[in-house]
């Protein structure tokens, strides 16, 4: 370990702020950490790396979710300092930072909350142990365009991490057209976009509970049964989507954090969009008429009726009946009789069956009436039909 990496190190322990070098190539960085999204979003990195060697003075960057870094150019290497919030911030809004960065598989580790001047300092020591150049905070914030708005107010050393008693005066609800526009990214498969979505939500929740935790647990099982509703819609099968549900809904009571709450809460929504995803690239049919088909071949010997396939589907026989013939181009009764007849033009020519028993083995009230619906939809009799096609020994 070489000196300066031993002085940033020191600077992290007095301070509780990150400091750490990089090769600016990005050789050297370890693999990837799960935590930390200077090891997992390289376009940060980058972002970072180029904003510093634009400007002799530190680089100053702030995150979309109100989350700062800096760079100091040190020749072929960076010196990076962050992440941190000079206000608190809410579950939501480090989920969503933590997301953004690519850091998905492992623990959210609190953000450093700390004043403006005493991250200057660190960031002017830094920078005078890399460089010999001493820079003033004043003009740090002069070098770097960030709008000085209430992010910079606070200068007092006392912060503590605890939320604002009126973080929820205003009580803001996000739209109804956000929550539509959320719930077609599900009915349509767009799983990124659907995560998206629902996080930009999380931002402007009303207050529903009186401690976060308690309100993540109603977030949570809300997205999860309007996602549920949403992929139903799309045509995935309701008990299916009713199983994935209630499993999600039972592990909910296993979470002991917001963060545990929103990670359940997303894998709920990006498998059940997956799912959807998975149904509309089989364009053929939907799961509904697929199963259909399935049930008419399972109960092929059986006098079947629309009522039973749909009570068996969870479906109503009018949606069933409209979107079973929207799809395979004709009516369900129809598909039944084709199948019918298909397995009785088998049996004619493969066994040795007597008319009498084709009929009964497919559900026919007799011979006669058999021979009457085959000749309707063959144009010939079973027995002219078995005569015609039976292979010749």
């Amino acid at each position: 370990m070489n000196i300066d990496q031993k002085m940033m190190e020191n600077i992290t322990a007095l301070s509780g702020i990150a400091v750490q070098i990089f090769e600016k190539d990005h050789s050297g960085k370890g693999p990837a950490s799960n935590t930390d999204p200077l090891y997992e979003d390289d376009e940060l990195l980058n972002l970072l790396v180029n904003g510093c060697e634009k400007q002799k003075i530190p680089f100053l960057y702030r995150d979309p979710d109100d989350i700062f870094f800096s760079a100091i150019n040190c020749g072929g290497k960076v010196c990076l300092i962050g992440p941190v919030c000079f206000r608190p911030l809410r579950p939501e809004e480090i989920h969503h930072f933590y997301y953004q960065h690519g850091c998905r598989g492992g623990e959210e580790k609190p953000i450093p909350l700390v004043s403006l001047s005493s991250y200057l300092a660190a960031l002017s020591l830094a920078a005078f142990l890399l460089t010999d150049e001493i820079w003033e905070g004043t003009q740090i914030l002069e070098a770097n365009p960030i709008p000085n708005d209430s992010t910079f107010e606070t200068g007092s050393e006392d912060i503590e991490q605890e939320y604002p008693d009126n973080i929820n005066e205003k009580n803001e609800h996000h739209t109804w057209q956000e929550e539509h526009q959320f719930l077609r990214f599900i009915r349509d498969g767009k799983t990124e976009e659907a995560l998206r979505s629902v996080m930009t939500m999380d931002r402007r929740m009303g207050r529903m509970a009186s401690n976060d935790l308690s309100q993540w647990r109603k977030i949570a099982a809300i997205d999860i049964t309007l996602s549920g509703r949403a992929a139903i819609e799309s045509g995935l099968p309701p008990s299916a989507v009713y199983t994935l549900s209630e499993d999600y809904l039972c592990r909910e009571e296993l979470c002991r954090t917001p963060a545990a709450l929103m990670k359940l809460r997303n894998a709920f929504v990006q498998e059940i969009t997956e799912k959807v995803k998975i149904r509309g690239s089989r364009k053929a049919v939907s799961s509904y008429s697929e199963r259909c088909c399935e049930y008419i071949r399972v109960h092929i010997r059986e006098k079947i009726r629309i009522a039973d396939i749909a009570s068996s589907l969870d479906i109503s026989p009018s949606h069933l009946s409209h979107l079973f013939s929207d799809e395979m181009k004709m009516s369900v009764q129809s598909y039944i009789q084709k199948q019918k007849m298909e397995n009785a033009q088998e049996q004619l020519v493969y066994t040795d069956k007597s008319l009498s028993e084709i009929a009964y083995y497919l559900g026919y009230p007799s011979q006669s009436y058999f021979t009457t619906a085959f000749r309707k939809a063959c144009g010939m009799t079973p027995r002219e039909y078995r005569d015609k096609n039976r292979p010749r020994e």
